[in-house]
């Protein structure tokens, strides 16, 4: 039995992270010294996804780094682009009506699946699909693959009252929650710790708020070989919201090992993919805060100036403000659009004059967006507008750089989810489910679960731009047939085109043989030559 964790990728938890986090380790760290090292684990620390997190909702965003330690002022956001960026992703990454077909892989005899066990697994993959409410997933995945950088699938078993596995599906891991995962040169997890916040006990104890605390290793107390205890997963309650140390967990409430459980694998997959709108942050950062100073400089200042000499006739030196009084000394007025400071002695009042370059502070804050966005073509791409004026070829170019970040992203969560599948129709072969046995589907270990995802273009051709590049092609003398895939058409309607093309020659063929047979008539009767010729 495999217990889910039952929350979304975002959760309500991770709304309020900003002051409760702290609960649960990470931002403690943060607030005081540099980020912790992860050398031990392969995903990131918790601290960085927070203010990932933070950058992508975008709500009352420096003032949570703020609070963080992570920027020095508590700024409003003047422009930032990660909230579109993460978006065009989800909208392009895993977009449309996905499909897969079977490969083949080498095997030691050389034996090949059947067409039959070929549609089994793709009838199998689709009930994982249906059981996992994959329409909502694969966009749960592609957004927590934007925001996060790291992305963790589970394969995990649905059971009725009774015990008895009723369907497998995937679920998306919700990052906060895991503690720690640790992978080999390959990727694969070797350990991985999920620490779920519940108040519903799942093993019957009381219900109070407690924390579900759930490992997975491929050996316990020392490596695999016989060496240490066999590996498989392990459940602990931990009393409240606080992190406990592994060595400080208190015993036990389930312990399963892979021979208990039918299969010798951990059944969740880790895939990272490149975030590049991250590596922006710095200059998304450095412009805000040339807004912020833009903003108090834009201000007018108005200055009382002391009007007093000394005994001498010597003017008296500048006047001292006392930090404690400065509330009283200086204040905006009319909602902020100006400023008094008053200083005390004989004085009058003034405006103050302002050397400041606004125009070459606007030139460098646009510079310095101009970079952002040079960096992001994806942002380039999701804020184009029917009003943008773009030469066909720099549009071609920009296409070509953001759809080429969307297949990078595309490729590195297809592979994750083929994996996930596979070890989904392993546990559901295990199982016993109607549709995933060996007669169905093959087996694992003779490559018949190898499959991949149906390629598909990144940006779909309008049907107005397909047409009209089959009318060029076809001008130039090229098949039809041929000209339908050239233009993208897609597979459905280059074999709908045949019987298409079938069933008009059948008409033309009837059409003619008509009309010869009227012909024909005609000659016979004479009315064809008003009656000059006779049979």
């Amino acid at each position: 039995m495999i217990i889910e964790n039952g929350a979304g990728w975002r959760g309500r938890l991770w709304g309020w992270a900003g002051r409760q986090l702290s609960r649960y380790g990470g931002l403690v760290e943060a607030s005081a010294s540099p980020w912790p090292a992860a050398e031990e684990s392969s995903t990131r620390p918790l601290s960085e996804y927070a203010a990932r997190w933070a950058y992508a909702e975008n709500k009352g965003l420096y003032r949570l780094l703020h609070e963080w330690g992570l920027v020095e002022q508590a700024m409003a956001t003047a422009r930032n682009p990660v909230p579109a960026v993460v978006d065009f992703y989800v909208a392009n990454v895993l977009n449309g009506e996905l499909t897969i077909e079977p490969e083949q892989r080498a095997t030691a005899d050389g034996a090949v699946s059947s067409a039959a066990e070929n549609e089994g697994l793709a009838a199998a993959v689709g009930r994982v699909w249906e059981w996992s409410n994959f329409v909502v997933l694969k966009g749960e995945l592609v957004r927590a693959a934007a925001v996060y950088g790291d992305v963790l699938l589970k394969a995990a078993e649905r059971t009725d009252g009774g015990g008895q596995v009723v369907s497998v599906y995937l679920q998306l891991l919700p990052i906060q929650h895991v503690r720690y995962c640790r992978t080999d040169e390959r990727g694969i997890v070797q350990e991985v710790r999920i620490d779920t916040p519940r108040l519903v006990s799942l093993f019957g104890t009381a219900e109070r708020e407690h924390t579900l605390v759930e490992i997975w290793r491929k050996a316990w107390d020392g490596g695999e070989g016989g060496v240490g205890t066999p590996g498989g997963v392990r459940f602990f309650e931990v009393e409240g919201r606080g992190y406990v140390a592994d060595k400080e967990l208190p015993a036990a409430v389930l312990v399963q090992t892979f021979g208990e459980l039918g299969y010798d694998f951990i059944p969740v997959v880790w895939a990272r993919c490149e975030t590049p709108w991250w590596d922006a942050t710095d200059q998304i950062d450095y412009y805000n805060e040339l807004a912020r100073k833009s903003e108090q400089l834009n201000v007018p200042l108005g200055v009382v100036r002391a009007r007093a000499t000394d005994s001498e006739g010597r003017p008296m030196p500048a006047p001292k403000v006392d930090a404690a009084r400065l509330q009283a000394s200086y204040h905006k007025v009319a909602g902020g659009a100006a400023a008094l400071l008053y200083l005390p002695g004989n004085s009058e009042f003034d405006w103050s004059s302002a050397p400041i370059d606004f125009a070459a502070l606007y030139r460098d804050m646009e510079a310095v967006w101009a970079g952002i966005v040079a960096s992001l073509p994806e942002y380039r791409a999701a804020t184009l507008d029917a009003s943008t004026q773009i030469a066909a070829e720099t549009l071609e170019l920009l296409l070509k750089a953001a759809g080429q970040r969307v297949l990078d992203a595309r490729g590195a969560l297809e592979r994750a989810l083929v994996r996930a599948q596979q070890m989904a129709l392993t546990m559901g072969q295990m199982a016993g489910l109607a549709g995933f046995a060996a007669a169905d589907i093959g087996a694992y270990e003779a490559g018949d679960f190898g499959h991949v995802f149906t390629a598909r273009d990144v940006f779909e051709p309008t049907l107005a731009a397909k047409a009209a590049a089959l009318k060029e092609l076809t001008a130039a003398g090229v098949p039809v047939k041929l000209a339908l895939e050239l233009a993208q058409f897609g597979a459905a309607v280059v074999e709908a085109f045949d019987a298409a093309a079938a069933e008009q020659a059948l008409r033309e063929r009837v059409t003619l043989a008509s009309a010869l047979v009227r012909a024909r008539a005609e000659v016979d009767s004479g009315a064809g030559d008003n009656g000059v010729t006779r049979v």
